[in-house]
């Protein structure tokens, strides 16, 4: 009797021995776990929306700055929300309420001592058994460094494109004044040799139609400008591309010089475009001038118009059916790969002089139309570029079909 009342009292020590260590471990994992929070700036929260009154974690108040004695309600809380951001938050919370639902939301917070700090909030709502909203239990992070961080980062990013902004400014402005130096300096030059032949009584219609010339170039590139800063008015119509091409081909004959040959070929039936007239034609000027660059010792350019069916596979970003086709093509140079890759961005140049614009404005255009426009290059054998266009209407007359090269 008195062994079996030993063993008894043992057995009971030993379990109020181990219930006294239980609670001391869960005393210490409590401590741990504020511990970690606190260290985290996380807090979490616990609403009951029958009753409207919440528990808060201490944590969770120190971020809040609210007093420790007077857990804060779900009005409470939303009380110091930023009123930008309350009714983003107040939408997120009853939006889970009602399908009970996992929720998060970032806000500002505004404490009670006037600090303003920025909160993640992620959270879960619970329904009765008859759906009816009934808890919502969730977690806060305070992220108001990670957020300065951010601002700080945009900011510096904001300061880095402005200063290539700047950069490409200064690029565009030296191109720009360096062209118009050149071409000022032509028109100059021709219009004196023109004065004094007119003076000897000579012939000076050459030297004044290197003056049209000249001046037509500095026109080109005025609407590069324009086009660039999209600050040139439009005058949207629908345009046929034969029309277009044979009333500039005597411009563009000028304008490649003597040595450069110029040939055209038209659709066998007109090819209708929706547009602004001088938008393709300074398209086609761009384009055509390009290719007479690119042979300062001669060849020959071809200027074709035409339509071109576009399938799924071919990697034109355009969706399959039939295209007006655009197809400038040149026996110069060619490019590099590298090169080829960068021709339509701003500022970029191959030659001394220049703005870089005349591409990029080319491709801009032609987006701006619905099109796209495709390059075939190779060193020492020529440059093609090809400008697909949406048709104006099914009704237009069709014109020769050239299926597109992929």
């Amino acid at each position: 009797m008195k062994r079996s009342l030993v063993r008894t009292r043992e057995a009971l020590a030993t379990r109020v021995a181990l219930h006294e260590q239980t609670e001391l471990e869960l005393v210490r994992s409590e401590e741990r776990f504020r511990l970690a929070q606190g260290a985290a700036r996380v807090g979490i929260y616990d609403l009951d929306v029958m009753t409207g009154t919440s528990t808060w974690s201490e944590s969770l108040r120190e971020i809040y700055g609210v007093d420790d004695a007077d857990p804060a309600g779900y009005e409470e809380f939303l009380a110091l929300v930023d009123a930008r951001d309350r009714d983003g938050v107040r939408e997120a919370v009853e939006s889970a309420l009602s399908t009970g639902a996992a929720f998060e939301s970032e806000y500002r917070l505004c404490r009670p001592d006037g600090e303003v700090r920025w909160l993640f909030s992620r959270g879960r709502a619970f329904v009765d058994e008859h759906g009816r909203p009934a808890r919502v239990m969730g977690a806060a992070m305070d992220i108001t460094e990670r957020k300065s961080a951010e601002g700080e980062r945009a900011s510096l990013e904001q300061q880095l494109r402005q200063g290539h902004k700047l950069e490409a400014v200064g690029r565009l402005a030296a191109g720009v004044a360096h062209d118009f130096n050149n071409l000022l300096f032509a028109i100059r030059g021709y219009g004196e040799l023109a004065g004094s032949l007119l003076e000897a009584g000579e012939d000076a219609r050459e030297e004044v139609a290197e003056i049209v010339r000249v001046a037509d170039r500095a026109a080109l590139l005025t609407r590069q400008l324009l086009a660039f800063s999209r600050r040139q008015v439009l005058q949207p119509e629908v345009l046929g591309l034969n029309d277009v091409v044979a009333d500039m081909e005597r411009l563009l004959k000028r304008m490649i010089g003597e040595d450069v040959g110029l040939d055209t070929v038209l659709a066998e039936e007109e090819v209708f475009v929706d547009g602004d007239r001088g938008q393709l034609e300074q398209v086609l000027v761009n384009l055509v001038v390009n290719a007479g660059d690119a042979m300062p010792l001669g060849g020959r350019v071809k200027l074709e118009v035409g339509s071109a069916i576009v399938g799924a596979n071919q990697g034109l970003d355009l969706p399959p059916g039939r295209f007006a086709l655009l197809a400038v093509s040149d026996t110069g140079c060619g490019m590099s790969p590298d090169t080829a890759a960068r021709v339509f961005e701003p500022y970029f140049t191959t030659k001394s002089e220049g703005t870089g614009l005349g591409l990029a404005t080319v491709k801009g255009i032609v987006q701006h139309g619905g099109g796209t426009i495709s390059l075939d290059s190779e060193a020492g054998v020529g440059t093609t570029f090809k400008i697909y266009l949406p048709v104006a209407c099914e009704l237009a007359p069709v014109g020769r079909a050239a299926v597109a090269a992929a």
